[in-house]
């Protein structure tokens, strides 16, 4: 069962945003505007320490399909995941990338 606990808050013009539990084993994300902050322990987060960055996209299908053309490894296979799909890719230069498409309810 999936358990969110949602508290929002406006601040200075931005938008604080704490989701507690329900998203892998984080103990909780923390949007600030469109940073998203990540509490966990440190085997919770040592698998994503290496990604560099992450890109919003409108259809995720489609990079899958472009990378896939373009033979880039991917890190972890597009999944849905609560907010919608994600994956992560690694780019030639070694760059590690997350790519997140949001569902929008």
């Amino acid at each position: 069962m999936l358990f969110e606990l949602s508290i929002v808050l406006i601040v200075i013009g931005f938008i604080f945003s704490t989701l507690f539990g329900g998203f892998d084993s984080f103990s909780s994300r923390t949007f600030v505007g469109n940073l998203l902050i990540l509490a966990g322990s440190p085997e919770a987060l040592e698998p994503f320490r290496a990604t560099r960055f992450t890109c919003v996209v409108d259809s995720l299908d489609e990079y899958v399909t472009y990378f896939t053309q373009l033979g880039l490894s991917f890190i972890r296979q597009p999944k849905q995941v609560p907010t919608g799909k994600n994956m992560t890719v690694q780019h030639p230069d070694g760059t590690i990338v997350e790519y997140v498409e949001h569902t929008h309810a």
